[in-house]
C-alpha cells in the first residue's frame, strides 16, 4: 500500500500542470500578502499623517497662545521698568526737590500693581486629549511652562507685592485725593516733612522687592520666548 501511494505522488509531481498550478497558487498567496502589507502600510501612513496634522494644529494654537502671553508680559515689563525709574527718581528728589506733577505721576506708577493672566486654551484642550505631542522633550517643556513656570512667576510676584502692598496703601491713604485712569495720584499736601520722610522710608523698603519682581518677570519672559522657538523648530522639521 505505501508503495502505491508513493508511486501516485511521484506521478503527480511529475505532471507539469500540477507544478504550474502550484506555482500559480504560491504566486497568488505572495500577491495577497504583499497587498495586505501595502494596505497596512498605507493605512499606517494615513494615520501618522492625520496624527501629525492634529499635532501641528495644536502646536500652532499653543504658539498663538504663547504670543498672546508674550504681549502681556512685555506690557507688564515696560510698565515695571517705568515704575523702577520712578522709584529711583522719587528717592533722588524726596524730600528736597519735589515737583508735584512729576511726583504724582511717579507715585501712580509705583502703586500700580499688574497681574498676568495667561492664555491656556490650547494647552487645556491638548491636555484633555493626553497632550499628544510626539517630541517628548517639547511635550515636557510645554507642560513645565503651563504647570510650573506660570504658577511660580505669578506666585512670586504676588508674594513680593503682598509683603509691601499695605505699606504702599498706607502711604497713599495718608495724603491723597484720588487716582485717575492715567495712574496719577493727586496728593493733598506735599509740604509736610513728616509725610515726605514716610514716602522715602516706604519706597526704600519697596525698592529691593520691586527689583526682584522685575527680574522674575524678565526670567519668565525668557522662558516664554525659548518655548516659542522650540515649537517653531518642531513645526519646521
Amino acid at each position: 500500500m505505501p508503495t502505491i501511494f508513493r508511486k501516485m505522488r511521484i506521478k503527480f509531481l511529475g505532471n507539469n500542470k500540477a507544478k504550474s498550478y502550484a506555482l500559480y497558487a504560491i504566486g497568488e498567496i505572495i500577491l495577497v500578502v504583499i497587498g495586505i502589507l501595502l494596505a497596512l502600510q498605507i493605512n499606517n501612513w494615513q494615520e501618522n499623517k492625520k496624527l501629525k496634522e492634529d499635532e501641528n494644529y495644536i502646536l500652532n494654537e499653543i504658539l498663538d497662545n504663547l504670543r498672546q502671553d508674550e504681549i502681556q508680559i512685555k506690557g507688564i515689563l515696560e510698565r515695571r521698568i517705568k515704575a523702577q525709574k520712578s522709584i529711583d527718581r522719587i528717592l533722588k528728589d524726596v524730600p528736597h526737590h519735589i515737583n508735584r506733577d512729576s511726583f504724582e505721576v511717579d507715585m501712580g506708577r509705583v502703586i500700580t500693581l499688574e497681574r498676568f493672566y495667561p492664555i491656556k486654551t490650547a494647552y487645556e484642550v491638548s491636555k484633555a486629549k493626553g497632550l499628544q505631542i510626539s517630541n517628548r522633550r517639547l511635550r515636557s517643556e510645554i507642560a513645565q511652562y503651563y504647570e510650573f513656570e506660570i504658577n511660580r512667576s505669578n506666585s512670586s510676584i504676588r508674594d513680593i507685592e503682598n509683603a509691601f502692598v499695605n505699606d504702599l496703601q498706607i502711604l497713599v491713604d495718608a495724603n491723597f485725593d484720588n487716582i485717575d485712569y492715567g495712574n496719577r495720584i493727586y496728593f493733598l499736601n506735599l509740604d509736610d516733612p513728616a509725610y515726605l520722610e514716610l514716602v522715602k522710608r516706604t519706597i526704600v523698603k519697596y525698592r529691593a522687592n520691586h527689583y526682584l519682581s522685575l527680574e522674575k518677570i524678565k526670567s519668565f519672559y525668557g522662558v516664554n520666548h525659548t518655548l516659542q522657538q522650540a515649537i517653531k523648530k518642531e513645526l519646521d522639521s
